[in-house]
């Protein structure tokens, strides 16, 4: 079925305001369900795999590359809205960059249920612990895609999984890689208890400087749910319980602790390397 085309020509418009908080407000995206994405790659990759487009957007008065056209002709999205350019410019939240994005899209978020989560024998799921920035997060989901995870499993207070600049940051991995969100660690220790009732030898393995067992002789042929913490403050104590080890990386000199995305990266590594049919 042909997508509804909307022609939008003034900011006074309920679906205009609608549109500016969804992509500004968290509250909003989060009462909604709804995440606004930038820029033809990335929404093609969200096409690709399968996520719902409520909406696009793009510039009526200017004339469209023909990837951006492609996309809106193959379009299973239930609105096009046509804007002006002053006002498509106006929805997009990296209007201060040179190169402009040529269409916007409304994207439904999936639930929050770790039913997503894959629990096969070779499965590895990050957990992280409240992340706080944007870049980050992003960069994490971009390297759990690198290294095979299965999953990322988010808890406490957390930035926004949604907000424009993490979704910029992943490179499009969140498109790809299943991503929950949950409120605690209690969540995450049912989950674990559940799956070892199928594997028995599953484990949760935190990352702390002062981690009690150094990375490197441990062994992740059984893949584990390796677990990291908040950028400042670290694991916190209730992960350090939940947890059925906890591994540092060694560091020389006077370095005390890694970017949490490095520190993530080096986990992930060392455990694909470990996996019998590894390609690393």
């Amino acid at each position: 079925m042909a997508p509804n085309v909307i022609k939008l020509r003034s900011e006074n418009t309920n679906a205009f305001e609608h549109a500016v908080a969804l992509g500004r407000s968290r509250a909003k995206r989060q009462e909604h369900r709804k995440f606004f994405v930038e820029g033809v790659p990335t929404i093609r990759q969200a096409v690709t795999h399968g996520w719902e487009i409520d909406a696009l957007y793009y510039a009526g008065d200017t004339e469209l590359s023909s990837f951006a056209r492609k996309v809106l002709d193959r379009s299973t999205a239930r609105r096009h809205f046509e804007l002006p350019t002053r006002l498509f410019d106006s929805l997009r939240w990296s209007r201060k960059q040179e190169k402009s994005s040529e269409l916007i899209a409304l994207i439904e978020m999936p639930p929050e249920n770790l039913s997503r989560m894959p629990v096969k024998e070779d499965s590895v799921v990050l957990v992280f612990d409240r992340p706080s920035d944007h870049g980050n997060l992003g960069a994490i989901i971009r390297t759990c895609e690198a290294f095979g995870a299965a999953g990322l499993i988010i808890t406490g207070h957390a930035v926004d999984l949604y907000d424009p600049q993490t979704v910029r940051a992943s490179m499009s991995s969140l498109f790809s890689l299943p991503v929950v969100r949950l409120p605690s660690h209690r969540e995450v220790r049912n989950w674990a208890d559940g799956i070892r009732k199928q594997r028995p030898s599953f484990r949760l393995v935190g990352s702390s400087a002062h981690g009690s067992h150094d990375i490197r002789p441990q062994e992740f042929e059984r893949p584990p749910a390796p677990v990291i913490g908040n950028e400042t403050q670290g694991l916190s104590m209730n992960y350090a319980k939940v947890c059925d080890a906890m591994v540092r990386i060694p560091m020389q000199c006077s370095v005390s602790s890694l970017n949490v995305a490095s520190a993530a990266a080096i986990l992930l590594y060392e455990i694909e390397r470990q996996r019998p049919f590894g390609d690393l």
